[in-house]
């Protein structure tokens, strides 16, 4: 063991210091290990000296490449691999938490709901899997790990390789691709060419074993076991546990039946068979009164930071494919946008259902879509038709419709319809009236007679009245229409509405953060005015959504503490990574997790990083411009031009007056046609000076596009605005610097 040890840390050099072995780790050694560069603590897989020396490198790398490729939420992705031969080894991020091995250990049989919605996360990490041809071969309790509170599946690794290693499935070695407790009859058969219902089937059998507190099958050797996979019936689990409803039974009865064309034909059917409504199983718990796995491992901070890892590195390519979903959310609602009847009501069109969404979030079990997310994704008339079609894009069973009218000279009337996506009809009709400058109380009262329709189906608690957080309506109308200006990346519009918003209720906390991110979006370089509306943003969070709390939050202990310091950054990362996991559709807190990515590290690793991010912000509304804008520029910096070009004529295409796009392509996409670049940036604001400046910082390219921008900034005079002068020319000099002119760059310090 020692020389193995040895061995592995000479093959990974200065990269990685080995702290110590894990158990259980299958066909490979575990290792933790510190990733020098990076100070983070990592799992590297070492296969046997055995194995590795059968197996050449480049095949191994080749299929690390496919599991590195998956980057989905639950899904542990693979960060790196290298060796030599006879050692060769991929690394891991590592998870705080335990595996669900672990927790049956412990406690044998789970809650009903709880074993269903570990199924259901790594059906869908299955799903994903599948989608781009990698099967995973090895589904087991040891390989989903337990983490904030969901499933993470690992391992994907390297079975598809060691099959080829060996030309034969590796059962008679103890190192098979599949375990027998869980393996499907193809697979025991000895078929070489198994598909991802191998994998649904090992899934049903992790999900009777959670269920009855046993595998379907034992025996006192491998063989007898494999052999019962093959010729004996599958049991059914309300055999051992009566109280499992008889429609789970069914579902477990499918995925493992005996021929694969008789499963389920793809994991996101299993997953969607697992999503039926449950009714709470005899003798369990209250509804909403779930396991809390985080608190059985060390502790929910740890737990958040852990994960934070996996959402980050691995939400780059996660684009999930809701609109194929046979099953809604019944806890999800989606506000649409409002129908108004007269032009002086236009600004309520959005505004009523950014106010809705944020009355109605968190009012028990109840979670609503984030409004931009569905302001983008609506087409069409309010009606049945759209809401059908917005539910089918978000994954939301209910989505209200409303109407806001003139009903005589000063009263508005309100009218929301409840419909509900998986009858297709609507459920509830609220009418209300009240006086023209008291919006306030409409959708307040709204907000009530929304949850009074739900009380028909669960109790909810009810919803914090106006939980955007004033009562000022002049104050409300001002923050609604900076937020319209804001989805726009018109900050210097959006931050006279946001002052407005303070100055008639210094007390609004989102106006109040709002204003920061306006001032120095994305993020703060320093700004004192910035950091004292963070700071003033987090005195008076209270009474918000559980969103906005989250967001207001994690500004305040970055603003409290601007310095760079790794503690601070844990805390700001893991209430961002918790946002993101409690809203993973909403484009504001993933555009938030993106942007502290960036600002919390000062190394190129720290911010390629963050690129995976912004890639999901782009997915998730790809016309939301600041994070359309910020994904360009980190795709120049990662040197991934294809991208940097796309998402600068997407850009351009919804903000045509805008140069930064302008400037980027001419750059990027035309780099022998300069001068029009040039002769723009003799004209731009200061804040696409500074957009401009910051996406070409770090690019390497021959021309030196960045000292070109440069020096036309710096021989500009500052503008009105001369906080973000000041940072443009600051960044110009860097640039100078960076490229080598030192004296230039100098010289212009010394100028300022």
């Amino acid at each position: 063991m020692t020389d193995l040890r040895d061995q592995l840390q000479q093959t990974l050099g200065a990269a990685y210091t080995l702290e110590r072995e894990l158990g259980g780790g299958g066909m490979a050694r575990v290792f933790v290990a510190e990733e020098t560069a990076l100070g983070r603590m990592v799992v590297v897989k070492v296969l046997p000296p055995d194995l590795s020396a059968e197996l050449s490198v480049e095949r191994f790398r080749r299929e690390a490449r496919l599991a590195a490729g998956l980057q989905h939420p639950h899904v542990v992705p693979v960060l790196a691999t290298g060796g030599s031969a006879g050692v060769l080894y991929y690394t891991m991020p590592f998870v705080e938490g335990e595996s669900l091995r672990v927790w049956l250990e412990r406690e044998r049989q789970l809650p009903v709901l709880d074993a269903v919605q570990l199924a259901r996360e790594v059906a869908e990490a299955l799903a994903y899997a599948h989608g781009r041809g990698v099967v995973h071969r090895d589904v087991k309790p040891e390989n989903i790990l337990l983490s904030g509170g969901h499933a993470l599946l690992t391992d994907f690794g390297i079975a598809k390789a060691l099959e080829h290693a060996r030309g034969e499935t590796l059962t008679a070695t103890g190192l098979s691709l599949g375990t027998p407790n869980y393996m499907a009859p193809e697979q025991a058969a000895g078929e070489r060419d198994v598909d991802g219902r191998a994998d649904i089937y090992a899934l049903g059998c992790v999900l009777y074993e959670m269920l009855a507190g046993k595998p379907p099958f034992n025996g006192p050797t491998a063989q007898s076991v494999v052999a019962q996979h093959l010729a004996a019936p599958f049991p059914q689990v309300r055999h051992s546990r009566p109280d499992v409803p008889e429609a789970i039974d069914e579902v477990i009865r499918r995925a493992t039946a005996k021929a694969p064309a008789d499963r389920y034909p793809t994991a996101a059917a299993f997953a969607a068979g697992l999503a039926a409504p449950l009714s709470e199983p005899a003798g369990g718990r209250a509804s909403g009164e779930r396991t809390t796995r985080t608190a059985r491992g060390r502790g929910p901070m740890r737990a958040a930071i852990g994960v934070a890892a996996v959402l980050i590195l691995g939400i780059g390519g996660w684009l999930r494919v809701r609109g194929s979903r046979l099953a809604f959310d019944q806890n999800l609602i989606a506000i649409g946008p409002f129908e108004v009847l007269d032009p002086q009501l236009q600004l309520w069109r959005e505004g009523m259902a950014d106010v809705l969404a944020r009355n109605l979030d968190g009012a028990g079990a109840l979670r609503t879509v984030a409004p931009t997310t569905v302001l983008r994704r609506w087409r069409g008339p309010s009606d049945l038709v759209s809401a059908a079609a917005i539910s089918r894009s978000t994954g939301a069973r209910y989505v209200v419709l409303g109407r806001l009218s003139p009903s005589g000279r000063d009263t508005l009337r309100l009218t929301a319809e409840v419909a509900d996506a998986a009858t297709n009809r609507s459920v509830a009709t609220i009418e209300l009236r009240d006086a023209a400058d008291h919006v306030d109380r409409l959708a307040d009262s709204a907000s009530v007679g929304v949850l009074r329709e739900f009380e028909r189906v669960r109790r909810f608690s009810g919803a914090r009245l106006m939980s955007i957080g004033t009562r000022s309506l002049p104050a409300l109308k001002a923050f609604l229409t900076g937020e319209q200006f804001y989805r726009r990346n018109e900050f210097d519009s959006a931050l006279v509405e946001y002052r407005r918003a303070i100055e008639f209720d210094s007390t609004f906390a989102l106006a109040l953060r709002r204003a920061a991110w306006a001032i120095e979006d994305p993020g703060y370089y320093g700004d004192p005015l910035a950091m004292a509306y963070a700071l003033r943003a987090g005195r008076f969070n209270r009474g918000l959504s559980v969103r906005d709390s989250l967001l207001v939050l994690a500004d305040s202990i970055y603003a409290a503490e601007p310095q760079y310091d790794p503690a601070k950054s844990r805390r700001h990362i893991a209430v961002l990574t918790d946002a993101a996991r409690r809203y993973p559709d909403d484009v504001d807190v993933w555009y938030a997790l993106a942007c502290a990515l960036i600002y919390e590290g000062y190394t190129a690793s720290d911010v390629a990083g963050a690129y995976p991010a912004f890639q999901r912000v782009v997915a998730i509304d790809s016309e939301f411009l600041p994070g359309l804008s910020v994904a360009s520029f980190m795709a120049i910096q990662g040197d991934k031009i294809d991208d940097a070009i796309r998402y600068a004529r997407m850009y351009a295409k919804l903000r045509p007056s805008s140069a930064t796009p302008r400037i980027i392509l001419n750059f990027v996409d035309r780099p022998s046609r300069p001068s029009e670049a040039l002769a723009l940036a003799d004209t731009v604001s200061a804040q696409s000076a500074v957009e401009v400046l910051w996406a070409l910082g770090r690019w390497i390219d021959s021309t030196e596009a960045g000292v070109q921008v440069a020096r036309r900034i710096l021989k500009r005079p500052p503008a009105a605005n001369t906080a973000l002068w000041e940072e443009a020319r600051r960044l110009a000099v860097w640039e100078l610097a960076h490229r080598g002119h030192m004296a230039e760059a100098i010289a212009c310090a010394m100028a300022a």
